[in-house]
């Protein structure tokens, strides 16, 4: 114990990393839990990455739970260990220290890689992932084997790490060192540069992302400045004027079609191109140009989002620590109020990691009802979130593209772990609508005549669109029956 330190303030340091340890450790269990029952379980790169860090952070929640009472009998108050367990503390405490921390700098780097550089994701499991990942686990083993056999796992500060045994040998001269001799040169070796190296990457990588924050919000905001106001006005009488277009091309087409002289097999299949370009030059969507890119602008931004929150919240807490290993270094004996931050933040790394983790969809899942905060992120968890970062906007279905901003939200737990059946009853796609003009113009292809062929034309399109009308109305029905099957 800290000689500055009064024996309440030694209890207080002992038990307040109890509460933090337990909720990051049960934090970084349920992200696990999460991405192993997803689909596809390891198939994407941040999925990978995030659950080697969840496995580090339950190391470290594991030993900032145990805290002070598996020290060495008569070392703190509280401890009832031996150098065995202190051993042990130490080895979980370097694996989730220096591990947890790699990982999030490799996470960092594949945020770089998607959003500055544009990598594909393949591209970066080959070239980038495969070798963060051998090199993490190896550094970490070896570390962690190395210095356990050569006794440099003692008593420290507030817990068992890499430290000299008695802790006053280093300081005072009249001591002599016992064990861990070398302690505090293996400290920067094995602790002190692989920390600064994900410290320092994550404050460059921060600044590129939060200029690329800066440079899509400014992009995002002139293209919604330069909406008009009546633009679903506009957007319905542009319908209209498709509409025109398409029954002047279709008509000069079935002109054409009758002009010719050729068998009926020529016709038919004139007759299938005209239909297939009438229905799929349609009005699906009935989104302008200008709206599509500020979606992607307001995905991209999504995604810088989370990459600057995981970064973030890595440099708060591991600023502290880093700090508080200086102080003990040169001084061996650092401040109370320090070390009681140190305490509370370094174990909490798991639990602010699954809060960013389901930010997304627990604000979406918010938005499309009345749950609160706590019911969202329970039916998140339970439904698995199984989603990639880099194309959270491209993983929604034809039905749902189709649909009102509402059906998007609330059909959340279908992209994003399970999807119920009831969204399979019923889906318009362009390809039932090009069968139904087609199965009409094979019906009527053989009565057609110069005087009724645009009337005809007109009727059959016309038939479509509403038939296409009804089919979505049905389908916005059971998206909303959909509601109480994902909130029951």
């Amino acid at each position: 114990m800290s000689s500055n330190w009064s024996r309440g303030q030694d209890i207080v340091l002992a038990i307040a990393p109890i509460p933090s340890g337990l909720l990051s450790f049960c934090a970084s269990g349920t992200i696990m839990f999460m991405i192993w029952r997803s689909p596809n379980t390891f198939d994407k790169p941040f999925k990978c990455i995030i659950f080697g860090m969840s496995i580090y952070d339950l190391f470290q929640s594991f030993s900032a739970t145990a805290s002070s009472f598996v020290l060495p009998a008569g070392s703190r108050w509280g401890a009832i260990g031996t150098q065995g367990t202190c051993t042990a503390q130490a080895t979980f405490t370097q694996m989730g220290s220096i591990g947890s921390p790699l990982y999030s700098l490799l996470l960092a780097i594949y945020y770089l890689c998607i959003i500055k550089f544009s990598m594909t994701e393949q591209k970066f499991r080959q070239k980038i992932e495969r070798i963060f990942h051998a090199l993490i686990n190896a550094f970490v083993l070896f570390s962690t084997i190395f210095l356990a056999v050569t006794g440099h796992f003692n008593k420290s500060v507030t817990n068992c790490w890499i430290a000299p045994y008695p802790s006053e040998c280093i300081h005072d001269p009249d001591i002599e060192c016992i064990r861990g001799e070398k302690a505090f040169i293996y400290r920067w070796i094995f602790a002190g540069f692989p920390l600064l190296a994900s410290f320092g990457g994550n404050v460059i990588i921060m600044a590129i992302l939060i200029w690329k924050f800066y440079t899509v919000t400014r992009t995002l905001n002139q293209l919604k400045s330069w909406r008009r106001p009546n633009e679903e006005e506009t957007e319905t009488k542009g319908m209209f004027r498709r509409l025109s277009s398409q029954f002047s091309s279709f008509r000069s087409s079935a002109r054409s079609s009758m002009s010719l002289q050729t068998d009926g097999r020529e016709e038919n299949d004139i007759l299938h191109r005209s239909a297939q370009s009438l229905s799929l030059r349609s009005s699906f969507g009935g989104r302008t140009s200008m709206r599509n890119q500020a979606n992607q602008f307001s995905m991209q931004r999504e995604l810088v989002t989370q990459a600057l929150l995981y970064s973030a919240s890595f440099v708060v807490i591991y600023l502290c620590s880093f700090i508080f290993r200086i102080i003990d270094q040169k001084t061996g004996s650092p401040p109370f109020f320090l070390a009681l931050i140190v305490r509370i933040l370094n174990p909490l790394q798991g639990f602010l990691n699954i809060l960013i983790y389901t930010r997304i969809p627990v604000s979406r899942l918010r938005r499309s009802s009345e749950n609160s905060w706590i019911e969202s992120f329970w039916i998140i968890v339970k439904s698995g979130v199984d989603y990639n970062q880099r194309d959270m906007g491209r993983r929604r279905s034809s039905v749902v593209r189709r649909t009102t901003s509402s059906t998007v939200d609330v059909n959340i737990a279908a992209h994003w772990g399970r999807r119920p059946s009831c969204l399979n009853t019923h889906e318009p796609t362009r390809s039932s609508m090009v069968d139904k003009t087609r199965q009409n113009y094979e019906q009527h292809q053989r009565t057609l005549d110069p005087d009724s062929s645009l009337k005809k034309v007109k009727e059959v399109t016309f038939q479509n669109q509403n038939d296409f009308t009804e089919d979505q109305e049905i389908v916005n029905s059971d998206i909303e029956g959909c509601n109480e099957e994902l909130l029951s």
